[in-house]
């Protein structure tokens, strides 16, 4: 008998090190983001509460959902953060704890796709709209104890999104 696969920690890849994006890559990023939802909204579209409920390692998919909305909110408004105030210090958020809250654990998925269309709208309008120069802008991170340019903020959000989007579809792939 074979052991069940084990997830990966990364399907999508690690994070890359923290480097300048040039233009391009920038754009395509946030194009990455903006189609971010979507994909997300289609993949689970077709998935029942029974798939839902499957663990990929920690967290099931349904928690993983709800993280997104959670994590990516953060994100946003750290965005607005760092561009309305000098370096502004983030309020961290315990990600394992609000995963575990009821709703991340049984609440229905529409809801949380309906949030995150909507916030992404707004954030990918935003950081459309923003020119070169604030790109340098940043937040301080205190878990980090560093300051992150919003260039690379915009790389960590679109690793996020992708990272989670790669654990659903494996434990789709891989349902035992």
């Amino acid at each position: 008998m074979n052991a069940p696969l084990d997830p990966p920690l990364f399907p999508a890849g690690e994070l890359a090190p923290s480097t300048s994006a040039d233009p391009r890559q920038r754009l395509r990023r946030i194009d990455d983001l903006a189609a971010f939802p979507g994909r997300l909204g289609e993949l689970i579209a077709g998935l029942d509460d029974r798939i839902l409920e499957r663990p990929y390692r920690n967290w099931t998919l349904r928690q993983i959902v709800h993280h997104l909305a959670d994590a990516q909110l953060h994100g946003y408004l750290r965005f607005k953060a760092a561009l309305a105030e000098e370096l502004p210090t983030i309020r961290p958020f315990d990600e394992t704890a609000w995963s575990a809250r009821p709703e991340a654990r049984s609440g229905p998925m529409s809801p949380t796709i309906d949030l995150l269309m909507s916030l992404y709208k707004v954030w990918v309008d935003l950081i459309r709209q923003m020119a070169p120069h604030e790109w340098e802008r940043a937040y301080f991170h205190p878990e980090a104890n560093a300051a992150i340019s919003l260039d690379r903020a915009l790389a960590i959000y679109e690793w996020h999104g992708r990272h989670h989007l790669a654990q659903i579809v494996w434990r789709v792939e891989h349902l035992d």
